[in-house]
């Protein structure tokens, strides 16, 4: 089975740059992280994923929870997400008819052009003005409390903008000034805008909205266990999920999983023999001795020791089965993982040795050595299906999209590892409701835990 919970944080990195990590991993270790805001520094609830360490200024669990409930009462709805990013959008146009208008009156005065120029940006100044006004009329009780300083700045920024949309109508009522007060407007407007700008990402931050602009990496891990017969095997899996595209509200993820197949390795005997020998009361019976299952990357091999009997049963039931022939030998097959139309796990498994005396090579180049491979491909396709499901790591709106597109075997140490790779794809809404089912899960692991 996976490991229950996930935990989830964004890390912002550089004003401008709009850069957040979503973490996840099955390990919970509760620490904080100092965030920074108008200078002045407030505490925000993460949870560790690797090394943690004691703060310098031990907090007790309540105060954790609390810091935790404040930081989510902050967070954006669905449809704030949808107006932000649909914000983000408008500033950028604006920012591109911001930069014709430069490049036109840097060339010197061109009145016919200008005035077109200005006609055009006009109305993305606008949209960004009145809904920046409607965006933070949506805001909770507690989220203008909690970011009243930001509301503040974004307020400041949105009225500065109102002064140069005025001054804008102004400048297109003058043709004949239009290229000295183009020249003026686009200088007050690219500050604005850069101002605009990062307070879009500041609120989105704080927020916790994901903009078409943040770079997105999404990591697990889980402990799987997996049941073959008698034996019950651990397959550790992690894996890693990052955005490596945003088109016109067409998010593409990229995806790699890799399934700790060690255990595997360790239980292999076992695992085949239960599942593979067979014992009639007349015909061949076959008990597998030995198997080792090698690292050979891309692909692996499966080699069996393997005891061999061949009981006949006289007509008419008159005496038992009698033995008729015996020996040992061995059955090395080569196994190429891939990935078939319906993006399921598959192994492609072929002979690629056979050694023993003369009976038990006659039976294993024949029918049997083929029931034998299929067998043992079945066997494992089905545990290495099993442990490597890596949709059950995810939220469900992942589940549905996530799709394998390459499988491969790898080694490390002379340990053996399934990696796969593959992708998904959401709108910017699903990209909104998938971060938001991780940090409900956070959300609930706080709220259960002790």
């Amino acid at each position: 089975m996976c490991a229950a919970g996930a935990d989830f944080r964004f890390l912002a990195a550089g004003p401008k740059l709009g850069r957040i990590i979503a973490v996840i991993t099955m390990s919970v270790c509760p620490c904080t992280m100092l965030g920074q805001r108008n200078g002045e520094h407030s505490r925000r609830p993460l949870i560790c994923v690797h090394d943690c360490s004691n703060s310098a200024d031990a907090e007790t669990p309540e105060d954790d929870l609390k810091g935790f409930n404040q930081a989510m009462a902050l967070q954006g709805t669905p449809e704030q997400s949808a107006a932000l990013v649909s914000l983000v959008h408008e500033l950028q146009l604006a920012k591109a008819q911001l930069q014709t208008l430069r490049e036109m009156s840097g060339k010197g005065p061109a009145p016919q052009r200008i005035p077109d120029a200005m006609a055009a940006l006009h109305p993305s100044i606008a949209r960004i003005h009145t809904q920046t006004q409607s965006f933070l009329a949506s805001f909770s009780a507690a989220q203008k409390l909690g970011l009243k300083d930001l509301v503040k700045k974004v307020e400041e920024a949105d009225s500065e903008l109102g002064t140069q949309l005025a001054a804008l109508d102004e400048a297109a009522s003058y043709p004949k000034t239009a290229y000295e007060k183009a020249v003026a407007c686009a200088v007050s407007l690219d500050k604005t805008l850069a101002n605009v700008e990062e307070d879009q990402l500041a609120l989105a931050r704080e927020m916790g909205i994901i903009l078409p602009s943040t770079e997105l990496a999404f990591n697990f891990a889980a402990a799987n266990s997996v049941n073959a017969g008698e034996s019950v095997i651990s397959i550790p899996v992690s894996g890693n999920i990052s955005r490596s595209s945003s088109v016109d509200g067409h998010n593409v993820f990229a995806a790699r999983f890799v399934a700790d197949l060690s255990d595997l390795q360790e239980q292999i005997t076992d695992i085949l023999r239960s599942q593979v020998a067979q014992s009639p009361l007349c015909g061949e019976r076959i008990d597998i001795r030995e198997a080792m299952l090698m690292a050979e990357a891309p692909a692996n091999r499966v080699v069996t020791r393997i005891h061999v009997e061949r009981w006949i049963c006289p007509p008419g039931g008159r005496w038992g089965p009698t033995e008729v022939a015996t020996g040992e030998g061995s059955l090395e097959l080569k196994l190429m993982s891939l990935i078939d139309k319906d993006g399921k796990l598959d192994l492609d498994s072929q002979v690629s040795h056979v050694d023993g005396n003369d009976f038990v090579r006659e039976l294993l180049l024949g029918d049997a050595g083929h029931m034998l491979r299929d067998k043992i491909s079945a066997s494992l396709v089905s545990l290495l299906q099993k442990a490597a499901d890596f949709t059950r790591l995810l939220p469900s709106l992942a589940q549905q999209s996530a799709m394998a597109h390459k499988a491969e075997f790898q080694h490390a140490a002379g340990h053996l590892a399934l990696v796969l790779d593959g992708g998904l794809e959401f709108s910017d809404q699903q990209t909104q409701e998938f971060a938001s089912e991780i940090k409900q899960r956070v959300s609930a692991q706080q709220e259960s835990s002790p």
